[in-house]
């Protein structure tokens, strides 16, 4: 790629969303860009940011009008339940997302990576394989502190103004709305996303003591 090729004195940002290649299958060729950046005296910096798995699930449901056409909040209590659960035993698309979106973007089609993850399920498979990618990043961020986590990005590539983030939260209280069933329903859904950031968490507790 053309920027590889004069990439001194640039500060190049990527930002990698759904349904383009994902880690598991791109992130070799990052590193064999890390090492073509590195000739030139530059350097290529991997980072993610990760959510606190049950709060990303549940702003998800609801964030997710577009993809269910179903406006969850105007629906009585009951029938909005029952919607959610369907969704939640029926749909990848609520199916540990951040595990999906590491490894695949979270694509259903194109890259498939469904003999270790399934429809509620997972296997060690999949852990392994994002546990080598998450190894690989130079710095692991967390959103519960997203300001703190973007004044340090900044420092790390010598920035000097950070813009403060503002958090908005739409549905701030949607979780108050579900009901036992439902919120079991979320746990199941989310066991790969959990094993996923305690894992994410181990490995930025290393990267700070290195």
């Amino acid at each position: 790629a053309p920027l590889l090729q004069d990439a001194k004195g640039k500060l190049i940002a990527v930002h990698v969303h759904m349904n383009g290649p994902g880690m598991y299958y791109f992130n070799s060729h990052l590193s064999e860009m890390k090492q073509q950046l590195r000739s030139q005296g530059c350097d290529l910096v991997r980072t993610t940011f990760l959510r606190q798995p049950k709060d990303r699930a549940i702003s998800a449901i609801f964030y997710s009008d577009t993809y269910t056409g179903v406006d969850l909040i105007s629906m009585p209590r009951s029938d909005m339940n029952q919607a959610v659960q369907k969704y939640l035993m029926e749909e990848k698309h609520f199916d540990n997302q951040q595990l999906r979106y590491l490894l695949n973007n979270r694509a259903d089609t194109g890259y498939p990576i469904d003999g270790f993850m399934e429809l509620n399920g997972y296997d060690h498979g999949a852990l392994e394989a994002a546990k080598q990618i998450l190894s690989t990043m130079e710095y692991i961020a967390f959103t519960e502190d997203m300001q703190a986590e973007l004044t340090h990005l900044g420092e790390m590539f010598h920035v000097k103004q950070i813009a403060s983030v503002e958090v908005v939260n739409a549905h701030s209280r949607v979780a108050d709305l579900l009901n036992p069933d439902t919120m079991t329903l979320i746990e199941n859904r989310i066991k790969g996303d959990e094993a996923m950031f305690d894992m994410a968490k181990t490995l930025r507790a290393e990267q700070h003591q290195s």
